[in-house]
């Protein structure tokens, strides 16, 4: 990818007296349908249960 960074810098920071807030899993609900949708693109086979698994996968395959 050419837009792609050579690198990404990680800055963990622990604050163990903060409660988490869940901030990372708002984002992470769509990406299982984003996945679905672009096997849907590639193969004309929809995904519609999560995860998305290699079993899974071969018997929706196996199915057309």
């Amino acid at each position: 990818m050419m837009d792609a960074p050579e690198s990404i810098e990680v800055v963990l920071i622990n604050h163990p007296e903060i409660a988490p807030t869940g901030a990372g899993e708002p984002t992470m609900r769509v990406i299982p349908a984003a996945v679905a949708n672009a096997f849907f693109d590639a193969t004309g086979v929809r995904m519609r249960r999560a995860p998305l698994t290699p079993e899974r996968v071969k018997a929706a395959l196996a199915k057309t």
